[in-house]
C-alpha cells in the first residue's frame, strides 16, 4: 500500500512538472526546460523504462550528462 502511494504521487508530481515545464516553453516567465526536466527525473525514478531511456540520452549527449549529474547531486542532498 506503501509503495503504490509513493508511486502514485511520484508519477502525479512528475506530470505535474511536465505540464508546468510545456507551459513554460511558451510563457516568458517560467523555465519550461528546468520543470520537464525534473518531471522526467521524478518520473526515472519509479518507472525503469524511462530510467533507460534518460539513460541512452546521457550517454549519447555528454553535456546533458554533466548537468545531469549536477542534478542528481543536487536533490540527493534534499
Amino acid at each position: 500500500m506503501q509503495k503504490n502511494l509513493k508511486r502514485s504521487a511520484m508519477t502525479i508530481l512528475g506530470g505535474a512538472f511536465i505540464v508546468v515545464g510545456l507551459g513554460g516553453l511558451v510563457l516568458p516567465f517560467v523555465q519550461g526546460l528546468l520543470f520537464i526536466f525534473l518531471g522526467v527525473y521524478l518520473l526515472s525514478l519509479e518507472y525503469h523504462w524511462l530510467k533507460s531511456k534518460l539513460e541512452h540520452f546521457e550517454a549519447k549527449y555528454p553535456t546533458l550528462e554533466r548537468y545531469a549529474k549536477r542534478f542528481r547531486a543536487f536533490f540527493d542532498k534534499i
